[in-house]
């Protein structure tokens, strides 16, 4: 089956998924309590929101820049990222993804090869990051919040992650041979794919100049988190929530988990991503419903506006980069589930 016919394919599928979605949130949604809500709406919250929205978006893309030791300047991956980020809103398959290796290229002196490895750690540090937020969550949902225990625990975390990456770049081969027989053993992991990916990552490991590299790049993945977390607080903040402060604390970190602004999707995709999990836990649907729209129209303002600024600044054509992504590969070695 060609790219071009299974592109049309997914988008079909995607846009009658989105339908669907719809007609059930009009179903068992109630619409008036969701339109008071989106109404009573405090304005100075959601604008702190939206400026942490697009400080995490500044810092996401510093984060490119420092995994490519600066070679391209910081003007040419926020423009890379924004397209990305664009492609990724409104197409199904992430088409984002291999656009901004291209947008990329073509505007600096990166190779495709080291920007397509940067994409892979970071993917990866995307990953330790959510498993970060998904355990805050947790510690504050048995009743840790106030404990300074949990912050720590974080920080440990994530020193622990980069002296192991270190450690894996050194025993590449003891690796190799040993950690997809170990893994394969889980149900529905398969050895063949967790070698090629384990490869991938190390691959774009040992690309990396130094330790110290890494290091930036996780440092500056956590403060990107930060303000996402802070954009997911304020904009619920700005609502007439159902939670004590501490639950709505709870319930951010668990979109940072499932639904990232750094892993933007289409609508109806993902409002269902952020009504059905929580209301299964019992949040009530409609305000969820409220904070999804909220969060969603955000993120979309911002991204088609970045997006489009990035096209007037590069010159670029979204018609010419999606021809050209054809031979751009992107590894799918430590990819986050596919929300499209």
């Amino acid at each position: 089956m060609s790219t071009s016919l299974t592109a049309r394919l997914s988008l079909g599928f995607t846009l009658l998924l989105v339908i669907v979605i719809t007609a059930l949130f009009l179903i068992f949604i109630d619409v008036e309590e969701v339109s008071v809500q989106l109404r009573h709406a405090n304005p100075g919250y959601l604008a702190l929101a939206t400026i942490l929205l697009l400080a995490g978006y500044s810092v996401y893309a510093l984060r490119w820049q420092l995994l490519l030791d600066r070679i391209p300047s910081l003007p040419a991956t926020f423009h890379a990222s924004n397209l990305g980020h664009l492609l990724n809103m409104l197409l199904p398959l992430r088409l984002g993804e291999p656009l901004r290796i291209v947008a990329l290229n073509r505007s600096s002196g990166a190779g495709v090869g080291q920007i397509t490895s940067s994409v892979v750690i970071e993917r990866m540090l995307e990953t330790v990051l959510r498993l970060a937020a998904f355990g805050g969550m947790l510690a504050i949902g048995v009743g840790f919040s106030n404990s300074p225990g949990i912050l720590a625990g974080l920080g440990v975390f994530l020193v622990g992650v980069l002296v192991v990456l270190v450690w894996m770049v050194k025993n590449r081969e003891m690796v190799l041979q040993r950690w997809p027989a170990y893994l394969g053993r889980i149900p529905r992991l398969n050895q063949e794919q967790i070698h090629r990916s384990l490869s991938d990552l190390l691959d774009a490991l040992v690309s990396m100049s130094s330790p110290h590299s890494l290091a930036l790049g996780l440092l500056t993945s956590t403060i990107a988190a930060t303000f996402f977390l802070g954009f997911h607080y304020f904009a619920l903040l700005a609502l007439d929530f159902p939670l004590t402060q501490t639950q709505m604390l709870a319930l951010s970190l668990g979109i940072l988990v499932i639904a990232p602004p750094s892993a933007p999707t289409m609508p109806g995709i993902y409002h269902a991503q952020i009504v059905l999990p929580f209301a299964a836990l019992g949040v009530p649907g409609s305000a969820l419903a409220a904070y999804a729209i909220v969060l969603h129209a955000l993120q979309t303002v911002m991204v088609v506006g970045l997006g489009a600024w990035a096209l007037y600044k590069t010159g670029a054509s979204l018609g010419d980069l999606i021809r050209r992504r054809q031979p751009v590969a992107v590894p799918v070695a430590i990819d986050t589930p596919s929300q499209d």
